[in-house]
């Protein structure tokens, strides 16, 4: 008689302190909806940093997102522990959370990430600097103009 598999689909896992406001959750939902990639949250302890290295390093897709009172993370499982791809302050405005959900999504669709403040884009004042942190994510010798992912 065959063997029935379970098939686990693989997921963004997000963590939620107790006291993660539920707009900052729904917002942060929608941005990774709005891109398409399934997401899986859950109930955790400690702070949005550590949170956020534990969602990344469960997750099959490897992109984790933490979340507290005070702010949110998403996290790499190939970056270092304390080097999060971003960390921004729970209040940072709705539009923010979402593009930080967005860029989960798109961190696994191997796309551009959205700049979550105009004011300080990644890189730019030096186009062409930066490094992707992506597996193999370095610069080829052509010019990116400063946006992460734009680089290959």
């Amino acid at each position: 008689m065959p063997v029935i598999q379970e098939r686990i689909k693989p997921t963004v896992h997000v963590r939620c302190a107790e006291d993660t406001p539920q707009e900052v959750l729904w917002q942060l939902q929608y941005g990774m909806e709005e891109e398409g990639i399934p997401w899986e949250a859950a109930a955790g302890t400690g702070d949005a940093l550590s949170l956020a290295w534990e969602a990344a390093r469960s997750s099959r897709l490897e992109v984790g997102i933490g979340l507290d009172r005070q702010a949110l993370g998403l996290h790499y499982s190939k970056l270092e522990r304390e080097q999060p791809l971003f960390r921004i302050p729970a209040n940072s405005g709705m539009e923010t959370v979402r593009a930080l959900g967005a860029n989960a999504a798109r961190l696994v669709k191997k796309l551009p990430l959205k700049a979550l403040d105009r004011r300080r884009e990644h890189a730019a004042k030096k186009p062409g600097t930066h490094r992707d942190p992506r597996p193999g994510g370095r610069h080829r010798g052509r010019r990116c103009g400063g946006e992460v992912g734009q680089c290959g």
